[in-house]
């Protein structure tokens, strides 16, 4: 069925000499030793993250890749250093008054990037082909307005950035960073633990012929800290290489709706759609599953029996309210009835042959011809 809006795109427009002279000499002005490129959400594309992956070589200077920048949040690539959600380089960086930080698309996931640039408040130059200005605490003191790509390549024309002065190097330290010898992970441990779990799945999708949807709350933030690095060259034997491209939901009601926007994602792009979603996310949205029997979706689901991020928050010490109002337990141990009253595949993770039955599900080269639902129970979350 057609669209009912057809659109025409402003087509790919490249900056402008005197854009792109400014932002060089504010590069310059900083010097190597104190640039951070950060790619974000609103990348269309991969030839627009392999720009930025040339420009992060060209310049040498490290690249901060947001869980929903396109495909870059899982890639290993030699040469460019790449940091994720609590790398020390990038915080340190991010902290630093003199520091340069251009930021490519939208809005990102981390936390702590946002309030290390709250902060400091070095210079913020965003990069970005749409005309909507989102930056609610004022931070960004040049916006170019100009397709990714053109831009980035505009870039290399210019002559690598002084070296410049630089403090201590600093290193990357999350999790998301993992060497790929410390990726062949313990089944038995991703089975005992939700934030393992999320990265096994990181781990072992076929980006080739998948995209990873990644649900609100934990999921997402699971991805953002601790995902690892485990695609691209010299990646452990796999039959493919390519990461999967991550999308997400962002706002003040992210876990509204998640299962609709990955059904819609799949039906767009045709692709195998592997979504982590949490319980109360899946509750939220449970009417779509209606609609998941003709779709190609793995629905992955983790069970910690109510909203458990809240537990990370100020009001997890109100001990009379938190439980019946915030965390909301729902008490639903298997959500096998509600899968099998749609019609979908279950599975319900138990053991190392139930992980081994998704895990081929995920590295399929083809599309599943059917959904399915995959559930996690763990009640002591990490």
């Amino acid at each position: 069925m057609a669209p009912m809006t057809e659109y025409f795109p402003v087509p790919p427009s490249p900056p402008s000499p005197r854009a792109a002279m400014k932002l060089v000499g504010l590069a310059n002005q900083a010097g190597r030793g104190r640039i951070l490129l950060v790619a974000s959400g609103g990348l269309r594309g991969e030839h627009e993250a392999d720009a930025i992956l040339a420009l992060a070589r060209h310049w040498e200077v490290p690249l901060f890749t947001d869980t929903t920048a396109y495909n870059l949040r899982l890639l290993n690539k030699p040469g460019v250093k790449l940091c994720s959600d609590g790398d020390e380089l990038a915080l340190r960086l991010a902290s630093d008054p003199e520091s340069l930080v251009v930021l490519f698309g939208d809005r990102f996931v981390s936390k702590s990037l946002l309030q290390s640039l709250g902060k400091a408040r070095p210079k913020l130059v965003q990069i970005s082909p749409f005309n909507g200005r989102e930056d609610p605490n004022h931070l960004v003191r040049l916006r170019i307005q100009a397709d990714i790509h053109s831009t980035c390549y505009a870039l290399l024309n210019y002559p690598p950035v002084k070296p410049g002065e630089s403090k201590k190097e600093g290193h990357t330290t999350s999790a998301g960073r993992a060497n790929l010898e410390n990726m062949d992970m313990d089944e038995e441990k991703a089975l005992s633990s939700e934030r393992d779990f999320v990265s096994w799945i990181c781990s072992n999708i076929n980006g080739d012929a998948g995209i990873l949807f990644a649900g609100n709350s934990m999921p997402i933030r699971y991805i953002d800290r601790h995902a690892p690095r485990t695609y691209g060259p010299g990646s452990r034997e796999k039959s493919f290489r390519s990461p999967p491209q991550i999308c997400a939901n962002r706002g003040a009601s992210g876990i509204d709706g998640v299962l609709s926007t990955a059904l819609g994602v799949q039906r767009a792009t045709g692709r195998h759609v592997v979504l982590i979603v949490g319980d109360l996310s899946f509750l939220h949205d449970v009417g779509a599953l209606k609609l998941a029997s003709s779709h190609s979706i793995t629905i992955v689901l983790l069970n910690n029996d109510g909203g458990v991020i809240f537990k990370k928050l100020p009001v997890f010490e109100q001990k009379h309210v938190f439980r019946e109002y915030f965390q909301a337990p729902h008490g639903i141990t298997s959500f096998r009835p509600v899968a099998e009253q749609f019609g979908l595949k279950y599975t319900q993770m138990a053991n190392v042959e139930d992980l081994l039955s998704l895990q081929e599900r995920l590295q399929a080269g083809g599309i599943p011809d059917s959904a399915a639902v995959f559930e996690l129970t763990i009640h002591d979350s990490d």
